[in-house]
């Protein structure tokens, strides 16, 4: 059998998003207790406990995954194409023959046409942490609100500061969704530069 590993793109797009979620419902259900919270961790603190609060945090990653590519990834598609939101429209217009008409859609089908060292440095430039930052936003987004209405644990500090988390993780996703959308759009037989 072989050995099982696990990839750049698992750890940090599905197992930190998986975990951040797990955790703000640990701390929203002690109500932001660090005290309790230390005390439950050292009451419980074994193996059985470590591999749980782990495959509980590749599972809800993958959830968490799943609402990123079902639902955001397409409600995205659809708003951009909609409005054409073509970040590509000056660059077109130089030289049509070298981008897709694909106006404002990442094209996903790079990731089956593409030879693998294009789609490995898409990977690892761009796409793993567009993938980070939207699992993200989503676990935080996410947990938070389960946390307060469930729990009723809010307080102005915890939402002031997981607000600002989002909004730096909302303003990068942005930024690297328009990267992978570019060397996404961009023809084949094209040299992208980086």
């Amino acid at each position: 059998m072989d050995k099982f590993t696990f990839t750049n793109t698992q750890i940090i797009g599905f197992f930190i998003p998986g975990f951040a979620f797990l955790m703000i419902l640990f701390f929203g259900y002690t109500n932001w207790d660090l005290a309790i919270c230390l005390n439950f961790l050292s009451k419980y603190n074994s193996i059985t406990t470590g591999f749980i609060i782990l495959v509980s945090s590749i599972f809800l990653g993958l959830v968490i995954d799943a609402i990123r590519n079902g639902i955001i990834e397409t409600v995205l598609d659809e708003i951009l194409k909609k409005y054409y939101f073509n970040i590509l429209q000056d660059e077109s217009k130089k030289d049509p023959n070298k981008y897709r008409k694909n106006e404002g859609m990442i094209y996903w089908d790079f990731f089956n046409e593409a030879p693998k060292n294009k789609i490995t440095k898409l990977y690892s430039k761009y796409y793993i942490y567009y993938i980070f930052d939207v699992n993200s936003i989503t676990a935080l987004f996410l947990s938070y609100s389960i946390s307060v209405v469930c729990f009723g644990s809010f307080s102005f500090i915890q939402a002031f500061f997981i607000t600002g988390i989002l909004l730096v993780l909302l303003f990068d996703s942005w930024s690297l969704r328009k990267d992978v959308y570019f060397h996404t759009n961009v023809k084949l037989n094209e040299k992208v530069s980086s």
